[in-house]
C-alpha cells in the first residue's frame, strides 16, 4: 500500500485517541482527507458510521473481529491498524 493507493478513498479513522491522532496528522500532512469516528453507542451505530468508508484505520480498542469491522470487510473496505499501516507505508526494510 502507498499513499497514492489511499488518495481519493473515503478514509475513516475509528477512534481518534492517542494511537490514531498522529496518523490523522500524517494523513493531513499528505493531503489525505479523512473522517474521524470518535463516538458510537453500539455496534450498529458504528457500522452505520463506517458504511461509506473505503479504508478504515481502527483503534487498537476496536477488535478486528468485531461486527462493524467484519461488515466493512465483507463489503470490500480495507481495514488496518496503526502498526500494519506503518509497515505498509515505510519506505525502508523492516527487520
Amino acid at each position: 500500500m502507498t499513499l497514492q493507493d489511499l488518495a481519493g478513498k473515503k478514509i475513516a479513522i475509528a477512534g481518534l485517541g492517542v494511537n490514531n491522532r498522529k496518523m490523522a496528522d500524517y494523513f493531513s500532512a499528505h493531503g489525505l482527507a479523512y473522517r474521524a469516528v470518535e463516538h458510537w453507542t453500539d455496534a450498529a451505530d458504528l457500522s452505520k458510521q463506517l458504511a461509506e468508508a473505503d479504508f478504515i484505520l481502527r483503534t487498537p480498542g476496536l477488535p478486528y473481529l468485531s461486527a462493524p469491522i467484519q461488515e466493512a470487510l465483507q463489503r470490500g473496505a480495507t481495514v488496518s491498524g496503526q502498526t500494519k499501516l506503518f509497515f505498509a507505508l515505510c519506505p525502508y526494510p523492516i527487520i
